[in-house]
């Protein structure tokens, strides 16, 4: 029986591993979905990037923000969505300065905007 119950231990453990390993990657990779919508609407040809939970510092620091925001550039889009978790309880004020620089530079013709996810209400919307 204590046999077994060291099985068990070490099964939950090896899992335990390989569960959180795979959500570090996941967490960790930028992920590129594209669609195409149609409308019967005289609207044109628009092209929309969307970017969320990128949480700077979490995920990746200023810089790898900034290259994300460079492969995003270069498929030209006319607008850039950031919908929510931009920031985390944990990024810096030197992150989150350089991330904001970035975004500024952004070669978006109709705008960059900015939707407010539940972790971007943390420390900055304090004013700290």
């Amino acid at each position: 029986m204590p046999r077994l119950r060291n099985i068990f231990g070490a099964a939950a453990i090896f899992i335990t591993i390989i569960y959180l390993s795979f959500g570090y990657i996941l967490a960790h990779r930028v992920w590129q979905k594209d669609y195409i919508i149609k409308t019967d609407k005289n609207v044109g040809n628009i092209k929309i990037a969307l970017i969320a939970d990128s949480h700077i510092g979490t995920t990746f620091n200023s810089d790898g923000f900034a290259e994300n925001l460079e492969t995003i550039a270069a498929q030209k889009p006319d607008i850039l969505i950031i919908a929510g978790d931009f920031a985390d309880e944990g990024t810096t004020k030197k992150d989150m300065i350089a991330s904001c620089r970035a975004l500024g530079k952004f070669p978006a013709p109709y705008g960059v905007y900015f939707v407010f996810g539940n972790h971007d209400k943390g420390t900055y919307s304090q004013g700290e």
